[in-house]
């Protein structure tokens, strides 16, 4: 007779522990890309963490070349974005000064000319003089506080990772992989699933030296290569490779962990099998803060104020995003009722059709600097002709970047200004309080 638990393994698995994470017990820890990334997104005070987690965890980590490679082509925007927010921030106390002194200007306090002038210049004065105070404050603080910290944290991340990263790919190999793909994913079996009908224009199909793959394939290429690191890889003597993504966080994401209404019960049973199979070993899957709460110690007070602060940028990004998402369905919604006349929709339409193309020149011209600068080597970087060279093209990008975010202010005030103009709000009730 057979025994049940060696014949189905995946169902009898040990809870993982604090202790599996040790660089005693040997297991093999797999890093995702939006770990990586997430090192020079969040707060620096979480961001911390992660690198104590990273240096505790350096001798079991192992980076697949694709996530290296993806952690490279994403991280760049990622910091002309902190860059530009930073422009914002200040932008916004320039324009509250201004409201100020435009406000200041209109007083009807003084109705005797020379009187009001001469307010008006003590009060400018002094209001200048408080700008420029707070104006050195914020830079000192970005300079010390953000500045100065991200780049010591990205220094240590680089040097964490720098020797952790596995082989290259060859083409033979990718296109094998890709083969596979299709057959797996049209009997819906993981990983990556998801992600086989997204249609991405430009960066559907990436390049990088001598390879080329489909951005869909991502998530199996990844799998493919911890499966082939595992399995050749004998001097991991531990029996578990643990898999650290917050890839399966989505509800719209189900091809890597099983769920059960809102629970995660653990990664899918055929993943767990195949790990078993290929490489002998056991499959664990867990997201970002969980490792890092299990390899650093951390208390629930700890633990919840990491976590609290990790959403508070999450929820700042998914509300940038649902501002338009919401905008863009209002204006539907409006189109779909016919609320607005023809002449109006027209003139919209019109607009948005040249704002987007507009845009997509915009980000095409992003994506052709960036890969300039991506393809730099550090030879080439150190040259005093190209520092400058560098130097022009991260204003270029940061330019672009302003200038498609100058056209989305337009395209959503042209909108809300046809709806005020033409809604009628005879119908509503303004009471909040109700």
């Amino acid at each position: 007779m057979n025994n049940l638990k060696e014949l189905f393994p995946e169902f009898y698995r040990d809870e993982l522990k604090s202790d599996d994470l040790s660089k005693d017990v040997d297991n093999i820890i797999v890093l995702d890309t939006n770990f990586l990334l997430d090192v020079i997104q969040l707060p620096t005070e979480v961001a911390k963490n992660y690198i104590k987690a990273l240096v505790k965890a350096k001798d079991s980590i192992y980076i697949p070349y694709l996530v290296a490679l993806e952690f490279n082509f994403n991280k760049s925007p990622i910091k002309r974005r902190r860059e530009m927010n930073i422009e914002k921030y200040k932008m916004g106390i320039d324009n509250s000064f201004d409201k100020i002194k435009q406000s200041i200007e209109n007083t009807s306090l003084i109705n005797i000319n020379n009187d009001k002038d001469k307010f008006y210049e003590n009060m400018v004065s002094e209001i200048e003089a408080d700008r420029a105070k707070l104006n050195q404050t914020i830079d000192e603080k970005i300079k010390s506080t953000i500045t100065n910290e991200e780049s010591s944290i990205y220094d240590d991340l680089i040097e964490v990772i720098s020797d952790r990263v596995g082989d290259p790919y060859t083409q033979e190999w990718i296109d094998e992989v890709e083969k596979d793909g299709d057959e797996r994913y049209s009997k819906g079996l993981p990983p990556g699933y998801n992600d086989s009908g997204k249609e991405d224009g430009d960066n559907d199909v990436r390049t990088y030296g001598n390879i080329c793959y489909h951005t869909k394939y991502g998530d199996l290429i990844i799998w493919k290569d911890i499966i082939r690191f595992a399995k050749d890889n004998s001097q991991y003597h531990g029996k578990k490779v643990i898999y650290v993504t917050d890839d399966g966080k989505s509800s719209k994401k189900n091809d890597l962990l099983f769920k059960v209404g809102n629970k995660t019960v653990g990664p899918k049973i055929h993943l767990l099998n195949e790990m078993n199979k290929e490489a002998d070993k056991e499959l664990y899957v867990l997201s970002n803060l969980r490792f890092i709460r299990l390899i650093n110690a951390l208390t629930e007070k700890e633990f919840r104020e990491m976590e609290e602060l990790s959403q508070l940028y999450e929820n700042l990004n998914i509300r940038d995003l649902n501002r338009n998402k919401k905008i863009n369905k209002l204006i539907h919604e409006y189109d779909e009722m016919g609320k607005l006349s023809e002449d109006s929709l027209s003139e919209l339409r019109h607009r948005e059709k040249e704002i987007s193309v507009k845009r997509r020149i915009n980000l095409r011209e992003i994506k052709m600097i960036e890969n300039r600068l991506n393809h730099m080597t550090l030879d080439e970087e150190d040259e005093l002709s190209n520092k400058n060279e560098i130097k022009f093209l991260n204003n270029e990008i940061r330019r672009l970047y302003n200038e498609n975010e100058a056209l989305d202010m337009e395209l959503h005030h042209n909108k809300f200004s046809k709806i005020i103009d033409e809604f009628d709000f005879s119908g509503f009730d303004t009471n909040d309080d109700k």
